[in-house]
Formats: structure tokens, sequence, C-alpha cells
């Protein structure tokens, strides 16, 4: 089972999101959006995985 997403960063970018549909099964992966570079550890996003100028966050 896979999911295309609206990056949250960017909002340009998509990031897909695959799970196993295993019964039991929890595992997934996370891909990185093409834009912002935004990825995750398959649950979770984490911004410091995302390009420099897209995590200053002060402007």
């Amino acid at each position: 089972m896979d999911w295309t997403l609206r990056c949250p960063l960017c909002v340009q970018g998509s990031i897909k999101r695959e799970k196993d549909s295993t019964p039991g099964f929890k595992e997934s992966s996370m891909w990185s959006c093409g834009v912002c570079g935004l990825s995750g550890d398959g649950v979770y996003v984490e911004l410091n995985t995302a390009k420099p100028q897209f995590r200053d966050q002060s402007s």
C-alpha cells in the first residue's frame, strides 16, 4: 500500500510513503521530496533531512 502526499514543508513537491501490508508487519518506507529534500523514517518527517534553505525558519 502506498500514498503520495504533498510536502508539508515546501508545498511544491510530494513525498511517497509505502507501507507493507503483511499482517503484523509495521515496516514502512518514505521517499524524499524532489523539491526541498524533506524525508523521514517511514512514520515521521524529519526537518534536518531538508535542504538548508528550506530548514531556515527565521525568515
